[in-house]
């Protein structure tokens, strides 16, 4: 159990672009006080060009490190973008209907 704790993972997270900045920060201090605090390497795409407007509402984060340093950095987030009062966005779902999200995070 110890060596699979310590061996290399990838985990991938969906935010929102409001997540996304409030995981990135200002200069990326956040970013970089959450990777030095969990111990993972935290990246987030570039927006995303997507064909649909509900993709491109999102960014992938990626996650590299040890399976401890990777959940602690999904805890260390989920806990920093639901206690930041980030502002919500509105997306429009496929009905044509408007939707208020306020912090969609998704563990893909």
């Amino acid at each position: 159990m110890t060596q699979l704790l310590r061996a290399p993972q990838h985990q991938r997270l969906l935010v929102s672009n409001v997540a996304a900045g409030c995981i990135i920060g200002r200069k990326g201090t956040t970013i970089t006080q959450l990777q030095h605090d969990s111990g993972a390497r935290i990246h987030l795409s570039r927006n995303a060009q997507s064909s649909t407007a509900a993709m491109s509402s999102f960014r992938v984060v990626l996650l590299s490190g040890t399976m401890t340093a990777c959940i602690a950095a999904v805890q260390a987030i989920l806990d920093f973008v639901l206690s930041s009062g980030a502002p919500s966005q509105t997306m429009l779902a496929r009905d044509g209907t408007s939707v208020v999200i306020r912090h969609a995070i998704v563990l893909v």
